[in-house]
């Protein structure tokens, strides 16, 4: 099995300048954004019991990958976050989050159970 990376797509994890980490990703019901305040911890991390290793062997495995070199993320490391808005649906649930910064935007938000990144 190869390894594959899609830089649009899946969990995202920033962290700031005093070190504070927000770790976004699909809630578990699959229409809600799930905010935690602590770095990504891979639940499959070497040394792997047997069980887990015939998983990951059959079923893959998530890596956290450093995304900061790669345009478009590069041009807005080291930028101010000038502001915070709210994404919500129709039933007034969290759903995203768009930051706006000095020289562009994120925005990330659940769609389908699937986190989706976009950077401009």
């Amino acid at each position: 099995m190869g390894t594959t990376a899609d830089d649009k797509a899946g969990p995202l994890e920033l962290t700031f300048d005093d070190e504070s980490t927000m770790f976004f990703d699909a809630a578990g019901n699959g229409e809600e954004l799930e905010l935690r305040s602590k770095r990504w911890e891979d639940p499959f991390k070497e040394p792997l019991s047997t069980e887990n290793k015939k998983f990951v062997e059959g079923s893959g495995k998530w890596t956290a990958f450093d995304v900061s070199n790669k345009p478009p993320f590069s041009r807005l490391i080291y930028k101010e976050v000038i502001g915070v808005e709210l994404i919500e649906n129709r039933e007034r649930k969290v759903v995203g989050v768009h930051f706006l910064l000095a020289d562009g935007t994120i925005r990330v938000g659940v769609q389908a159970d699937e986190l989706y990144v976009d950077v401009a």
